[in-house]
């Protein structure tokens, strides 16, 4: 069922059509902000800051051993011939791939939360279409550049 919208009168401001009795500081006047601003979160402590740049590196160190594991065995042993998976490499193989995993969606996520300065559709595709590798040419490109040990 529709529900019916009073129309304002025309002789009524812009000001006046901004203004709503929903908002609680209504008495303060219109909204200076545009649609659209995402206001940002407070910022985190120094600790809780400090222990995530920690574990987004040890993420991507976990997701570089893993592409350089996979090459390594892509390179190293033919097509049609898959080496036995022992315990140890399986265990690699497992940590590894949840680690990259991740790893991916998390810098997916930052880059849905903040976006890059420049090239934004470049980067959102790349990431999407590189999965493992563009997350970390984009943690080393934009997500480290922004995230700096001095700046946390």
């Amino acid at each position: 069922m529709c529900a019916r919208v009073a129309l304002p009168a025309a002789k009524e401001s812009p000001d006046e059509l901004r203004s709503t009795e929903a908002r609680p500081d209504a008495s303060a006047g219109p909204s200076t902000s545009p649609l659209g601003v995402i206001v940002k979160p407070a910022r985190q402590s120094q600790a809780t800051t400090k222990v995530e740049w920690y574990f987004v590196h040890s993420l991507a160190a976990l997701t570089i051993f893993e592409v350089a594991l996979l090459a390594a065995l892509n390179v190293y042993f033919p097509v049609g011939k898959p080496p036995g998976v022992t315990m140890p490499l399986g265990l690699a193989f497992g940590i590894g791939g949840f680690a990259s995993l991740w790893f991916w969606v998390r810098m997916l996520s930052d880059f849905f939360r903040e976006r890059p300065p420049s090239h934004q559709a470049a980067w959102g595709w790349f990431l999407f279409l590189g999965l493992y590798v563009g997350a970390v040419v984009y943690f080393f490109c934009v997500w480290r550049p922004r995230h700096r040990v001095n700046d946390t």
